[in-house]
This record gives structure tokens, C-alpha cells and sequence, in this order.
């Protein structure tokens, strides 16, 4: 029996409890996670009646107590580049100081693990009486053993523990200048001691040698890559780098929009806006419209309609780069007289709310509708496989705004701006 003086000066050392609603014996577990500094000296249960501090009888057939034990390795897992030869020091890590007697019985396996230890071929297994040990990967393992080690506390064993090991290929990044001119440098990242690089270049504009000096034989756009012969078996990846060569031309030239560039001086869209694909850094540029300057050093150029002619227009750019001129490349667009249409077309009401009524003086048919903003986004577009010569648009989903209203009657496109209230 414990007293309630007693009762209560173990209240405050009390790990876990569990109610107990059935009188007929029953299994009870009581679940706790508690890590001792000190070896403990006894172990007491008590039961309570319903709001009483008096102990009542309490028969116990058995106590079981499961304990966790404190062991662990580190690292628990690995991850070793094919090749690297780096020391790695393994743990276990006693994380209560359990005191005792331990020995540290490592398995790595097999014979032919891989591992370097005490500068010899690593045995399968061994036992140590220090917790810690180094292992270096052999210099021709493409593969190695995990790490295993069962720890014997005072000639028991209590645990097993895994070091997950996983050897991957090595990765080779090409480095060195995006653009030269005439020779460049070149090699690859953490490149393993002892290997061979063959370069390869495609297309052949450049000649490397060995020691991965780039000579430029050509000009325009390249890539470097390389084979490379291991001292190993391992495989592994090359990232290739793209490169300029020379001096190259521009890739490409974009329009902002297909559609034909009005050359009336009032039309409220008389620019196409035009620029390079993937400007070069550092490189400038010359452009020409129907074969007239008409910008330098820009990546982008606005082709007013006032350098124009009715019909198939140029425009053609080439790029400064290596104190010299590429060939040029070129592009067409077209441009077209745009009827005003304040003589041309009726649109009622205007400013709008939302329904437009469209119709070409002197009724002429139409065969298509655009409405743009001012950026010339397209808005709404409404075809007629027969030409008509009024309808009838919707266009209240559109914001307040000014937009550009096109008409096509079959040869031009006729053009007005509407408000939305």
C-alpha cells in the first residue's frame, strides 16, 4: 500500500496513465516516450477510484516493458559520384550514452565492395570498438556496398543499422566563352583526374584541339561537346554549350503582326514594329527597308508607312560583331492604301455601350470585321463567306476604350475608330 503523502510526492514523476472503465480483467497499454538520464530503481503502477484519492486493489499479472533503443548511423543514406574517390567517415551515434560494453561489428557485404579501408581492400566484415570508421571509394568502383554495422551492448545485440549507399554518374558541363571572335578556351567542370576529352563540334565551323583550344574556321551557330574516356567504367553525361562563332548572322526576324501596314500618314497603326530573334549580347545591328538605312544598333526597329510602297515590301538586318559585318538576312511584309473611314464606312451609334451597326457607304459589300486596340490586339473578328453590305456587331464585353474598327471589302481594308463607353 502507498499512503497519500507518499501518493502525492510520486504525482509529480508520473510518465503515463489510461482509464480504466471494466471491471473484468482487460489488457491496458499505457504509451510513452521517456529517455531516462539515470538508471531508474523501480518501476510503480497505481490505480485511482473515480474522484478518490484512495488506492484501491489492483491485481497485475504482468507488466511488459519495450524499450527503444538509442542507436543510429550517420549518414543513413549516400551519395557518391562514380569516380570520386573522397574519404567517408560512417557513425553511430549513441544518443543517450547507454552505458556498457560495445563493439561495433561492420558488414559491407561483400569482398569486392569497392571500399578502400585503412588503405587496403575493405574485408566484408570486421568489428571495431570505436564508433566511428573511414571508408574511400577505389578509384575503379563504378558500384558500392552499403554500410551496415550491428552494435553489441554488453555482449547483446541490440540493433542493426543501414547506411543506404548509391553511386550515380558524373555530369560534365562545357565551360568557357558564349561568343569568340577567333580562339576561345574551353573545357569541362569537375573533370575526373586521369581522363581524356575528345571535343565535338556540330556544325564544323571550329577546329579544337585536345587541350580544348577553339580556333574559328566559319562563322555562325554552334554547339561543343566531348567524349571522355574515363580512368573507370563509369558512365556519364556531357551538357553541351552553345556558342557564336565569328561573326554570325542574326537568327531570325520577328514581326509584332502579319497584317499589312497601312502607308495613309493618318492611319493611326503606321508602324510595324520588327526585331531580331535571340539578339547576340555585345553585337549591333543595321537594318534596311527596301535596301535604305533606316536604323543602326537597335535590336528592334519601327517600320514607319511612310518608308513603304504599296505591294511586297523588304527589310533586311545584319549584325557588327569580331570588328566586322555579317551577311544579312531578310524578310517580306506587305503594306496597302487604307480607305479612311470617315468617307468610307457608317458606324452607329459611336461613342457605343456595346451593339455597333456597320454598313459601307454607297453599299458596297464586306466581306470581313476587326476591331483592334490600340496596341493592334485583335479583339473581335467576324467573317461572311458573302459579301453584305451592313451588319450588325456586339461588342460590349470589350472595356471603355478607344479601338480600331477594319473593314475588308474584298480589295482594301477600310478603317475607323470607335468608342466604347
Amino acid at each position: 500500500m502507498v499512503g497519500y503523502n507518499q501518493l502525492t510526492a510520486l504525482l509529480p514523476f508520473q510518465r503515463g496513465s489510461v482509464g480504466i472503465n471494466n471491471s473484468s480483467p482487460q489488457n491496458y497499454n499505457i504509451v510513452q516516450n521517456y529517455t531516462p538520464t539515470i538508471n531508474q530503481s523501480f518501476f510503480t503502477v497505481l490505480a485511482f477510484g473515480d474522484g478518490n484519492p484512495d488506492v484501491i486493489n489492483l491485481n497485475i499479472k504482468t507488466i511488459t516493458v519495450t524499450e527503444q533503443h538509442p542507436f543510429s548511423i550517420i549518414p543513413a543514406a549516400l551519395n557518391i559520384t562514380c569516380g570520386n574517390t573522397t574519404t567517408r567517415t560512417f557513425t553511430v551515434n549513441n544518443a543517450t550514452n547507454a552505458p556498457g560494453t560495445i563493439t561495433y561489428n561492420w558488414n559491407l557485404g561483400s569482398a569486392n565492395n569497392g571500399w578502400l579501408y585503412n588503405n587496403s581492400p575493405a574485408p566484408q566484415t570486421f568489428t571495431t570498438s570505436t564508433n566511428s570508421i573511414t571508408l574511400t571509394p577505389q578509384a575503379s568502383a563504378t558500384a558500392l556496398s552499403n554500410v551496415s554495422v550491428t552494435v553489441v551492448l554488453n555482449g547483446t545485440t541490440i540493433t542493426t543499422l543501414n547506411s543506404a549507399v548509391t553511386v550515380t554518374p558524373p555530369v560534365f558541363t562545357v565551360i568557357g566563352p558564349t561568343e569568340i571572335c577567333s580562339t576561345g578556351s574551353y573545357g569541362l567542370s569537375n573533370l575526373t583526374p586521369g581522363a581524356t576529352v575528345s571535343w565535338i563540334f556540330d556544325p564544323s565551323i571550329i577546329s579544337m584541339t585536345s587541350s580544348g583550344v577553339a580556333t574559328v574556321i566559319g562563322s555562325g551557330n554552334t554547339f561543343i561537346s566531348a567524349t571522355v574516356t574515363l580512368p573507370n567504367s563509369c558512365s556519364y553525361q556531357v551538357i553541351p554549350k552553345a556558342i557564336i562563332a565569328g561573326t554570325a548572322p542574326p537568327a531570325g526576324i520577328s514581326f509584332e503582326n502579319q497584317d499589312p501596314l497601312c502607308i495613309n500618314e493618318r492611319y493611326p497603326r503606321g508602324v510595324k514594329v520588327t526585331s531580331v530573334v535571340n539578339p547576340v549580347p555585345g553585337a549591333g545591328y543595321e537594318w534596311r527597308v527596301n535596301n535604305i538605312l533606316r536604323g543602326s544598333d537597335e535590336t528592334v526597329i519601327n517600320i514607319i508607312n511612310s518608308w513603304c510602297n504599296i505591294g511586297t515590301n523588304t527589310v533586311s538586318v545584319r549584325a557588327f560583331l569580331c570588328n566586322s559585318w555579317s551577311t544579312p538576312i531578310t524578310a517580306t511584309f506587305e503594306a496597302q492604301y487604307c480607305e479612311e473611314g470617315l468617307r468610307a464606312i457608317s458606324v452607329f451609334p459611336n461613342p457605343s455601350i456595346g451593339l455597333l451597326q456597320i454598313k459601307l457607304n454607297e453599299n458596297k459589300p464586306f466581306y470581313e470585321i476587326r476591331v483592334k486596340d490600340k496596341s493592334g490586339s485583335m479583339k473581335f473578328v467576324k467573317r461572311f463567306a458573302i459579301g453584305v453590305n451592313n451588319t450588325q456587331i456586339d461588342i460590349s464585353q470589350l472595356p471603355p476604350d478607344i479601338y480600331i474598327l477594319e473593314v475588308y471589302d474584298g480589295k482594301k481594308w477600310i478603317f475607323s475608330k470607335v468608342i466604347k463607353k
